[in-house]
């Protein structure tokens, strides 16, 4: 069964990571090569390894944030007469979150109301839940699954390239005198300094994004700057869900047999959150048009709730069985 995933062809939209994994890998290996040796020598061991561990951190979150599913909601494959005539669509939807109407707007690309804090990525062409930004120096969305991650990346980038800076600084303060010595060095600076102004920059608003408990693009098209944010949970909760809670799994397409007390039997295709809320509930609306998880819960209390039977799953390509309380 297909499923929908951000596209990794080779193109020119894969040019500024590969600048980027470039830049950040030469000039750290050119550090470790020119600058370590001496600085070793002179004062102490602990200077490498401490900037060794601090570069195996910016290299890990940056590969997790680039190659991690970001959240993608995969298209709703069989559509009612209603769902593919897009004119009788209402194009929003809405919603109450602790108190806060959102509107969750109809995707004509992917056939669902968007679940609060999701929007269409035009790039990557696919729903990303908890959609923050595409960022092209990673080359993937940054969803709910990938956050985390990039947040680690470009914070322990930030202490990478200081750190560098400074070790470059001390040595060419001793070998001033040796400018052919001192020249690879003032290179690292030049690379460290250019790149510290928008690096530090992003990651001092994302620090603050993360306090406030909005995303990028919120922030941007200024969606809660004139009421309450119906997502802040407090500034310590709020870093707490962000950067330390469990992984969510990806979703899964799955195709159900479903039992209704008001409908006779039918056969339909659906796409299932594994993750699920605290009681295994899938959200879907009175239509039959999935709406996704947790941050909606007004929708999913007030649907019908039906018999799923679980006929099979592509995940990890194995046939998964059985039966659940779903939400339709």
């Amino acid at each position: 069964m297909s499923r929908s995933r951000p596209c990794k062809k080779f193109s020119s939209q894969q040019v500024p990571i590969i600048c980027a994994a470039v830049l950040l890998i030469g000039t750290t290996a050119l550090f470790f090569v020119f600058v370590c040796p001496h600085l070793t020598e002179e004062y102490s061991l602990a200077i490498p390894i401490y900037d060794g561990l601090i570069t195996l951190i910016v290299l890990a979150s940056f590969a997790n944030a680039s190659l991690k599913d970001p959240g993608v909601i995969p298209r709703y494959q069989t559509l009612t007469v209603d769902q593919e005539d897009d004119f009788r669509v209402p194009l929003y939807r809405e919603v109450d979150i602790n108190g806060v109407t959102v509107r969750m707007k109809w995707c004509d690309t992917c056939k669902f109301y968007r679940p609060p804090r999701c929007s269409h990525c035009s790039i990557c062409n696919n729903c990303i839940e908890n959609f923050d930004h595409h960022c092209p120096w990673v080359d993937n969305c940054i969803g709910r699954r990938n956050y985390r991650y990039f947040f680690f990346f470009v914070f322990s980038l930030s202490i990478h390239i200081i750190s560098v800076f400074i070790f470059s600084l001390m040595f060419v303060l001793e070998k001033r005198d040796k400018l052919k010595e001192v020249a690879i060095p003032i290179t690292i600076m030049v690379v460290c300094g250019l790149t510290s102004i928008p690096v530090i920059g992003l990651t001092v608003f994302h620090i603050g994004l993360v306090a406030l408990g909005r995303t990028t693009n919120e922030q941007v098209t200024g969606k809660f700057n004139r009421g309450h944010n119906p997502f802040d949970r407090g500034c310590k909760k709020n870093c707490g869900v962000t950067l330390c809670s469990s992984q969510y799994t990806r979703y899964v397409e799955v195709k159900v047999e479903v039992t209704c007390n008001h409908t006779n039997q039918q056969s339909q295709d659906g796409i299932i959150d594994n993750r699920g809320d605290n009681n295994g509930h899938q959200t879907r609306d009175g239509d039959g048009r999935s709406l996704r998880p947790e941050s909606f819960a007004a929708a999913v209390n007030t649907a019908p709730r039906v018999s799923a039977m679980y006929v099979k799953s592509s995940k990890n390509g194995r046939t998964i069985s059985g039966s659940r309380e779903v939400t339709v």
